[in-house]
């Protein structure tokens, strides 16, 4: 996959993927194992605990700061699990995502 904004490849981006982060206030590398041992199955159930966890609902501006791909990628899982089962909480995740695509 050769997608690449502004001529960098997100995917092998070390900040965006966080990959040099010495103390984590999330642990992105569990929330990464997650997509690679799952490989296509199951990945959503394993998310829930990273994307529901208080680092998200309490530090969402140091998360963000920390691992900007990381958080986009909870916010639209998120995203999803409030359209497909509370719709209430849907308009403030698509708001996040909105905002963090205009920047």
């Amino acid at each position: 996959r050769n997608v690449r904004p502004e001529g960098r490849n997100i995917a092998d981006d070390p900040r965006l993927n966080c990959a040099d982060i010495e103390e984590p206030a999330l642990n992105w590398r569990g929330f990464q194992g997650v997509f690679k041992e799952s490989k296509g199955k199951y990945w959503y159930n394993k998310t829930i605990r990273y994307v529901f966890s208080w680092q998200l609902a309490q530090l969402p501006e140091v998360l963000a700061e920390e691992c900007p791909l990381g958080v986009l990628t909870a916010t639209i899982i998120k995203g999803f699990t409030c359209a497909t089962t509370e719709s209430t909480c849907y308009a403030d995740q698509a708001q996040s995502i909105e905002r963090w695509l205009r920047e």
